[in-house]
């Protein structure tokens, strides 16, 4: 596990998560809480190069809408300044959107109009469509903040079996790397995720500098 930086650390890691979001049962009421890491050397490094901070994400199902599916509210919580510029600009703003659940896919809707925001959704994957029937191939596997997969500026799927996260093991997740803004300079994320498990792992990370950053459910 990566180290902590921001005084005074994982002190302030919040309760648990007793009704987190269940993507194959989704709900009004469920929550999850996220942890925020920052990792550097991605393509290039061993996966070791990242920490964790004190500030923390929220998702939280608040509404249903018959032809939408679930409205998720997103919070993002900091303890003094604002590690990244990602995450400083609308640090403050509270972002709504839709998880529509239809045929074993989960789709990310926006409230209004054709966009939303989103610090784990970003712009460039506006439309994103994730499965949630198991992927069988290929096995991957976790280095600290990214994947043993081979890099390549694509879409690339997979699973993760017996993966521990903050004490937690997660028997089986599905895995989607999407890398292909990469290929013109923008940047690449990626999301581990169980169809009851909910969204374990996000990363987010820049085709430039190799750093990037994440949040990881906490238990």
């Amino acid at each position: 596990m990566g180290s902590c930086k921001k005084d005074p650390c994982c002190k302030l890691i919040p309760g648990p998560s007793l009704n987190y979001i269940d993507l194959n049962n989704l709900s009004i009421g469920q929550k999850s809480k996220y942890l925020l890491l920052w990792g550097e050397e991605y393509r290039v490094g061993d996966g070791s190069n990242y920490f964790y901070l004190d500030d923390t994400l929220i998702l939280e199902v608040v509404a249903k809408d018959p032809q939408k599916g679930f409205m998720i509210e997103e919070r993002f919580h900091y303890l003094g300044d604002v590690y990244t510029s990602w995450l400083e600009d609308e640090k403050d703003d509270v972002f709504q959107y839709f998880l529509k659940v239809s045929q074993d896919t989960l789709s990310i809707l926006p409230v209004t109009g054709s966009f939303y925001k989103s610090r784990i959704f970003k712009s460039e994957y506006n439309g994103l469509k994730l499965p949630l029937a198991p992927i069988d191939q290929p096995e991957a596997q976790i280095l600290g903040w990214f994947t043993n997969l081979s890099y390549c500026a694509c879409n690339t799927k997979g699973f993760v079996k017996n993966y521990t996260q903050f004490g937690r093991i997660f028997p089986k997740l599905n895995l989607v790397v999407n890398n292909w803004p990469m290929a013109s300079d923008g940047p690449g994320a990626t999301f581990l995720y169980g169809p009851s498990e909910g969204f374990v792992r996000f990363s987010y990370y820049s085709a430039w500098t190799g750093s990037g950053y994440g949040f990881d459910l906490l238990p």
